[in-house]
């Protein structure tokens, strides 16, 4: 407090367009730990894609990971570092058996 008795805090800083780019973008994310490294990671894959992409990755992720154990679901920070806006997410359906293809082909010899 000053001397006046009164709050003397400094006013914060106005958010810039990112800043609100990024609340909107995480409050759907999955997983909400580390977000500071998440917005720092944000700011950055702004500057490779666009907000449309990320998100369309993220709906896309979403879906893949719906009902695993948050431990399998990668941090938000993570996720936007490794540029996952870009992976395939088709191949990766709910109840998919991944071994169904190699245990056909195995029975068939």
């Amino acid at each position: 407090m000053g001397r006046d008795g009164k709050n003397t805090r400094p006013p914060a800083a106005p958010k810039d367009d990112s800043d609100a780019l990024f609340d909107a973008w995480y409050s759907s994310y999955p997983r909400k730990e580390a977000k500071g490294a998440a917005r720092k990671a944000f700011k950055a894959a702004l500057k490779k894609t666009d907000i449309e992409t990320l998100h369309r990755g993220l709906t896309a992720y979403k879906a893949s990971v719906q009902g695993k154990e948050k431990t399998y679901i990668a941090l938000p920070g993570s996720w936007l570092n490794a540029e996952r806006w870009e992976d395939d997410y088709t191949d990766n359906q709910e109840g998919a058996d991944p071994w169904a293809a190699l245990r056909a082909s195995s029975t068939q010899n």
